[in-house]
């Protein structure tokens, strides 16, 4: 993973558990990478509305990023995961009954 790939997904775990919240600013001496790393990293989530920069002041959680996040991965989850697990499902002779049980199962653990 690229340097400012990992500074991207640090911030988004952070605004996941919390760790960083709406307002929150986000500092990049935190990153222990250099500026230019850093900020490269911190331009997707700019560019998405996760975070906003406000001029003079720095970059900021910007109000309904953990929303936009959570909206990403279901996309993500759709494109590639759920795709990937039924097409193993039908190799095997699963029906959906069969991996709903499963995926249920998983979420009572």
């Amino acid at each position: 993973m690229l340097k400012k790939d990992k500074v991207t997904q640090d911030i988004m775990k952070a605004v996941v558990t919390e760790d960083l919240v709406t307002g929150d600013r986000v500092k990049t001496a935190n990153f222990g990478m250099n500026l230019k790393t850093t900020l490269a990293g911190m331009q997707p989530l700019l560019e998405s509305g996760i975070l906003v920069s406000r001029p003079g002041l720095g970059i900021f959680v910007a109000d309904g990023a953990l929303e936009e996040i959570k909206g990403q991965m279901v996309r993500e989850m759709g494109k590639k995961e759920i795709p990937r697990l039924v097409g193993r499902a039908k190799i095997i002779g699963l029906t959906s009954k069969d991996v709903a049980e499963m995926v249920k199962k998983e979420f009572n653990k």
